[in-house]
């Protein structure tokens, strides 16, 4: 008995024109293939009645909804002949095409082109696919070079060859230009002439949002709608930086002369981009670094929180963590915004330290309602006492260096979710599993990341003339320091750079702290301090005579010296 073969014919236009006549090219290309199965029934073809139908895509890529379910049904073995009109219906890249043969080859299946009498099945029709092909990709190169040869040249003379519309502009399908949309320009000329005045496009921003102005809402050729939401900073920098609206049209980095209408004059423009050149114009600065990126969040608004920089009347530098989605907006809504980025990453390795030394913690993160007791009964049933345990996590903190700690924060947390009065550090289960199973506690490895949350009571407060955030239960844990201890803690820093090579010199290490080389100089001095006058210092419990501007006036090499210039006893 012969063998029955299933044949799948698939076909595809490049364009969607035309599609919705009531017999277009798929149906052509289709019932050539019926036909051509037909003529080969005696050897046990049979058509399948499913259609693989790609209608308005291209054949340069592999991005096809029925050529996707094609290769499906290929490999679960429902098809054995893939049948086209001619080859470049299936691609027009020759890597695409020889990867689909190969596929082919993996799964049995045959591919035949019914007007180019090609079968794969024949090392004949195999060679003389590969040249066809060849020649397919030659014709696909040929014409994307004419196509941009033609919008280079159109480009040259003025004309608007296509894409999204400016703002403030329509198309005229009959003269084939595009004309001023006098309702939209308004809106245009009101942001130049705002810009202008006030050099500032956040406040372009927020006097377009007060008086309700939107993106206007536009409907494409598929019929899915655009605009009708607030206007960004974004829009309005590619407004204020085109110059379509001076009657021009910009190509590969040049200027040419436009045949559509100007919408606003052409010195207005000119001074917008005086104004956007003053903005861009910055002192060089250190690079922020970012060791958290990605996993600070705005607990408010969901979005991911940015690392920035400040600087004060007296040229001191902070950063804070700032929202995303609210920095976007003309008025902030968002109750978080921005907060002190070295309080909440000092607030997070803290907890991070406290979890591994803190074995009921860890157990609490997890979703264990372990007490003390039944953590050193779980920690003595396991190899070594519960001290020595608990000493492994504790010991592998205390010898780690900064760099390091963070890197393992980043690897442990999944997100840091940055509330008003709370952060919610969300935990990796698997990581914080195997962090368990170090510290001798059962720990099921199928438990999901919902129940791996660590909450941290915080609030914000007023302290030297900044915001800093602080634990709801104060002490130690909350990152509040005072600009002394903040000294110190610059000073030891600085010195190890030096130490290290890292920062050659004063000056390095000054445009790391955004200072300048004398402020940096009488701040690492610091370093220097006898230990017990800086163990006061850190307890708060020194002298009140002994300040900050005090210790940066001089410091004498004799610890001795020291105690008696500082009035420590």
């Amino acid at each position: 008995m012969q063998t029955v073969k299933r044949c799948a014919i698939y076909t595809r236009k490049s364009h969607e024109e035309g599609l919705d006549m009531e017999f277009n090219s798929l149906d052509a290309q289709r019932e050539a293939g019926e036909a051509y199965v037909a003529s080969q029934k005696a050897n046990g073809w049979m058509c399948l009645p499913e259609h693989y139908d790609d209608g308005g895509f291209s054949g340069g890529n592999l991005n096809r909804p029925a050529l996707k379910k094609l290769l499906s049904d290929c490999e679960a073995g429902k098809i054995d002949i893939v049948v086209v009109y001619k080859i470049d219906r299936l691609s027009r890249s020759l890597c695409d095409f020889a990867e689909l043969t190969k596929q082919f080859e993996q799964w049995n299946v045959a591919f035949v082109s019914v007007t180019q009498e090609i079968n794969t099945q024949t090392s004949t029709g195999r060679m003389m696919l590969n040249i066809l092909m060849t020649f397919a990709q030659f014709e696909r190169e040929i014409i994307a070079e004419r196509i941009r040869d033609k919008m280079s040249s159109a480009r040259k003379k003025g004309k608007y060859i296509g894409g999204v519309l400016p703002l403030g502009y329509r198309a005229d399908t009959q003269a084939m230009k595009i004309v001023v949309e006098p309702e939209e320009a308004k809106i245009v000329r009101f942001i130049f002439e705002t810009f202008v005045e006030s050099c500032s496009i956040k406040e372009v921003q927020r006097e377009l949002a007060s008086q309700g102005v939107v993106v206007p809402v536009r409907t494409s050729k598929k019929g899915v709608s655009h605009g009708g939401h607030a206007i960004s900073r974004t829009v309005i920098r590619n407004v204020l930086r085109n110059p379509i609206y001076i009657g021009k049209i910009r190509y590969h980095g040049k200027v040419y002369d436009g045949e559509h209408e100007a919408m606003i004059p052409e010195d207005l423009f000119n001074k917008a981009q005086e104004c956007l050149g003053q903005k861009i114009v910055r002192k060089p600065s250190a690079v922020i670094e970012n060791p958290f990126a990605g996993i600070i969040y705005c607990g408010h608004c969901n979005k991911p929180m940015f690392r920035t920089k400040h600087s004060n009347g007296n040229g001191r530098q902070y950063q804070y963590y700032v929202c995303t989605g609210d920095d976007k907006r003309a008025f902030s809504t968002c109750s978080v915004h921005r907060v002190p980025a070295d309080d909440i990453d000092n607030i997070m390795l803290k907890q991070i330290e406290n979890v591994l030394k803190t074995p009921t913690m860890l157990a609490k993160i997890c979703g264990h309602d372990l007490s003390p007791d039944e953590v050193s009964q779980e920690l003595s049933e396991t190899s070594g006492t519960c001290s020595e345990r608990k000493a492994q996590l504790s010991v592998m903190w205390d010898s780690m260096f900064p760099a390091e700690r963070r890197k393992l924060a980043c690897a442990l947390l999944k997100k840091v979710l940055v509330y008003e009065h709370e952060i919610r550090l969300v935990f990796h289960g698997g990581e914080v599993g195997k962090l368990m199973n170090e510290a001798g506690l059962p720990y099921d490895m199928e438990h999901g990341d919902e129940n791996c949350v660590l909450s941290v009571a915080c609030r914000r407060k007023k302290h030297n003339n900044r915001t800093i955030v602080v634990l709801e239960n104060g002490g130690a844990d909350a990152g509040c320091r005072s600009q002394m201890q903040h000294a110190l803690l610059q000073a030891e820093k600085a010195m190890a750079e030096l130490i290290s090579g890292r920062k050659p010199t004063i000056e390095a290490v000054a445009a790391e702290l955004g200072v300048d080389r004398s402020f940096a100089a009488r701040t690492i001095q610091l370093a220097n301090l006898a230990p017990d006058i800086v163990k006061l210092i850190w307890e708060g419990r020194q002298p009140a005579s002994l300040t900050l501007n005090k210790l940066r006036e001089g410091i004498p090499e004799s610890w001795e010296e020291q105690r008696r210039v500082f009035g420590v006893v």
